[in-house]
């Protein structure tokens, strides 16, 4: 449920997020734009029912802490 829909740029932020890279870092390594960055992480909390990137961040902590 957590991962669909999601596109291969959609994981990567995630990956990102997951190792605590800002937005800066993700436009290097993503080569794309911050505004690209900020509305995929919106589109992906609001599909969610979350509210924030911080429990955007949370929701992947708990989720890769299941697959342990």
């Amino acid at each position: 449920e957590l991962l669909a829909g999601m596109d291969s740029l959609d994981l990567d932020i995630l990956r990102e997020l997951l190792r605590g890279a800002r937005y800066f870092d993700m436009t290097e390594s993503l080569h794309t734009t911050e505004n690209t960055i900020k509305y995929r992480i919106k589109r992906m909390t609001a599909a969610m029912g979350l509210k924030s990137r911080a429990e955007l961040l949370k929701r992947l902590e708990e989720f890769t802490m299941e697959g342990k």
